[in-house]
């Protein structure tokens, strides 16, 4: 099987297919595989979402830029990750944001038709699409509870405990890089980096580069309802 397809066989759109199951949906879907370099543009926001696009290879970065031409990355997708998944089916129909592409990265797309005419033939597909459907949302839910805490560090805190629980582990491993979280927590990376810090000298948490520790769970936890 070549390598494309072997990330295609790991993406949770196609949990628990088999290698010929695959090969057999991959000759009916008609499906296009693209290449991007760095930098490009993979879609436009406001642009016509008719397709479901699967990351072979590299990161692309989901970007909402403002009038004032400053924009934020509200996430980066990975090999293996999905986009247009909700959009196609919405009746919005147009990227809600710029999907660039972070590094040199290989794009599968999918047709919506050629999705619903498959769905019979490959009933696994649509249950692996509810799944991935339901687990954006529960994202989502974390998003929109993280963005309502009024102060960065509830937001630190609130991201820390979410990978705690996670790993069940009171010593882990941030998965993202500090750019990459200071995005997902709505500040820069400068700012992140002095609140950190000041709840290290606080004897809150320990850290060295991207390896953390809770040190005192009570009071993290106590920081959320203030």
């Amino acid at each position: 099987m070549e390598k494309w397809k072997s990330t295609i066989l790991q993406s949770k759109l196609f949990q628990d297919f088999h290698e010929n199951e695959l090969e057999s949906f991959i000759t009916k879907a008609h499906g296009n595989l693209e290449s991007f370099q760095k930098g490009q543009i993979v879609a436009n926001e406001e642009t016509p979402c008719t397709h479901i696009g699967i990351v072979i290879s590299g990161i692309i970065d989901v970007q909402k830029t403002y009038p004032s031409g400053k924009f934020i990355t509200i996430n980066h997708l990975e090999k293996g990750e999905m986009f247009g998944e909700v959009i196609v089916f919405s009746n919005r129909k147009t990227f809600p944001a710029t999907l660039i592409a972070q590094s040199k990265s290989q794009v599968y797309f999918l047709k919506k038709e050629e999705l619903m005419q498959l769905n019979q033939t490959y009933p696994l597909l649509m249950e692996n699409f509810m799944k991935v459907l339901s687990q954006k949302i529960l994202i989502l839910n974390q998003r929109v509870k993280s963005l309502s805490y009024h102060t960065l560090r509830q937001r630190i805190i609130d991201y820390l405990l979410e990978i705690y629980k996670k790993q069940n582990a009171m010593m882990f491993q941030l998965p993202v890089s500090r750019k990459q979280m200071a995005d997902r927590l709505g500040t820069t990376r400068p700012s992140l980096s002095r609140e950190l810090a000041k709840m290290k000298d606080e004897g809150l948490i320990d850290y060295e580069k991207n390896g953390f520790k809770i040190l005192d769970l009570e009071r993290l936890e106590a920081v959320l309802f203030e």
